[in-house]
């Protein structure tokens, strides 16, 4: 699977040729659905992460791939950290304002550990959004997210932040 993610991102890269490349960090907060293991009930959490991202951009598509770590012990001082690396696509809806809604998807790949125990799987999911151009070289946008995870312990994420991107 991670060979067929490789050759997936080189594809859509070459599409980017003349493209700019971004480098941008996110802020948001998560809502999940997990399945604690120990007793073995389900619960709600939510956290705040920050995130790295990395791609490239032209004037109709965004891709990049979108590194985060959140930590969360809110849930009976339960140890509770994961880790996501996503392949975001996104694409610009044509309204001819300065204002650039999106929408798009992305794929990737979790790690998730509660209280060392530990397990890994896919991820893959939908987004939307509003990018805003402050400057020819720096741009913010507000998202939202819905992730589906494929690991026993969690059943889906959602998500809303804001990014600052950063184009050259």
């Amino acid at each position: 699977m991670r060979k067929c993610l490789a050759i997936f991102f080189l594809l859509v890269c070459g599409v980017f040729v003349n493209a700019d490349s971004l480098i941008g960090i996110e802020a948001k907060y998560h809502g999940y659905e997990a399945y604690e293991p120990v007793v073995g009930t389900g619960y709600s959490g939510s956290t705040t992460s920050a995130s790295v991202r990395l791609g490239a951009q032209d004037e109709e598509y965004r891709a990049f791939i979108g590194f985060d770590f959140m930590k969360d012990s809110d849930y009976n001082n339960a140890n509770i950290s994961q880790y996501m690396i996503n392949f975001n696509l996104d694409y610009f809806i044509p309204v001819g304002v300065k204002l650039k809604p999106f929408i798009g998807g992305l794929v990737g790949y979790t790690s998730y550990d509660f209280s060392g125990l530990k397990e890994t799987g896919m991820t893959y999911g939908a987004q939307f959004g509003f990018l805003m151009p402050i400057s020819k070289k720096i741009e913010i946008d507000l998202f939202a997210r819905y992730i589906a995870a494929e690991i026993d312990q969690v059943d889906f994420y959602i998500q809303s932040g804001v990014g600052v991107q950063y184009r050259f």
